[in-house]
């Protein structure tokens, strides 16, 4: 609304025409917004690492199963499980039973056992096939992603409770020496250690291949390095991390937790906070990306950081002089 008639308009430092109709005292001009001034990052060069259940690689706890809320912090990720047994014969069954119904992935000296890898309480299965005369390695990746919000599971223990082998559920032998790492070696808490020395990451590249479709017990960490560019003053962009692969995986963004990825979906963009990017000009962004139970990298089909387009900003300066 605009009483008087104006002399002039300008728009962002340009003259624009304004159109002024007496009868209802308003103005109109048209601005135009341009095109968002950013372009999308692919991520497709990598520094990899592959975490096994490697006893010799972070720390772990020994002792009995027992509640996972006993050791502190919880994390938020993978607990892994190391245990071993001995066998006169490779034949019989095995009983194991956790504190929740979270899932879990059972591997049998370094095979996945399906019919045991379901999110149930009380799991027994056939060791014909998998277990081997003499020893045997039992690897439990534990999957701890929180409480249910409401009733009486709000205060469930977390982990597993007992395992035991034995020719039938009547006088089973129970594994009472486990070695259980809370988190991996790469993790300090419940963010990334910045001091992991990673050194010893080879270089991957992402590219368009066959990934097996076998789980193994092994996790595959990537590393991505990348620079935003300069943004003009008068645009306010938000980024998003866009991820596609036949894997779960946790995401960081300099250390900081930015989502977990499913492969049951549907999400596939994470929104990356302001306040998680560096600060300084020259030092690069990493993102970091852990594969469950993958043994490299190609299970990624995309990875890209990229402008949410649909949720940018741009202030339009207007100026009328009458």
């Amino acid at each position: 609304l605009m009483p008087p008639v104006p002399a002039r308009c300008r728009v962002d430092n340009a003259p624009a025409e304004l159109q002024y109709d007496r009868q209802w005292q308003t103005a109109r001009v048209r601005v135009a917004t341009p095109a968002v001034p950013a372009q999308a990052v692919e991520l497709n060069n990598l520094a990899t690492w592959v975490e096994r259940f490697d006893l010799s690689s972070g720390r772990w706890e020994q002792g009995p199963a027992r509640s996972l809320d006993d050791f502190g912090l919880l994390p938020y990720g993978y607990v892994k499980y190391h245990a071993e047994f001995s066998l006169s014969i490779a034949s019989g069954k095995m009983f194991i039973q956790t504190r929740a119904d979270d899932g879990k992935k059972i591997f049998l000296n370094g095979k996945l056992v399906p019919d045991a890898s379901v999110p149930k309480t009380q799991v027994e299965f056939s060791i014909t096939g998998f277990a081997q005369s003499g020893t045997n390695t039992l690897e439990i990746s534990y999957e701890l992603f929180g409480n249910p919000n409401f009733g009486k599971e709000m205060s469930e223990l977390k982990g597993i409770e007992s395992a035991r082998y034995g020719a039938d559920a009547q006088s089973p032998t129970p594994i009472s020496n486990w070695q259980i790492q809370m988190f991996p070696a790469p993790m300090r808490g419940r963010d990334l250690d910045p001091q992991f020395p990673t050194r010893d990451w080879k270089p991957a590249e992402l590219a368009p291949v066959a990934s097996s479709s076998q789980l193994v017990p092994a996790f595959t960490w990537g590393r991505a390095e990348f620079q935003l560019g300069e943004v003009p003053s008068e645009w306010w962009i938000p980024w998003k991390l866009h991820i596609e692969a036949e894997r779960d995986a946790l995401l960081y963004l300099n250390g900081k937790f930015l989502g977990r990825y499913v492969t049951e979906g549907p999400q596939r963009d994470f929104f990356m906070p302001e306040t998680y990017f560096s600060t300084e000009a020259k030092r690069p962004n990493v993102l970091t990306a852990v594969l469950a139970y993958a043994g490299d990298m190609s299970p990624i089909r995309a990875l890209r950081v990229a402008p949410y387009e649909e949720f940018a900003l741009r202030r339009t300066r207007l100026e009328v002089e009458w």
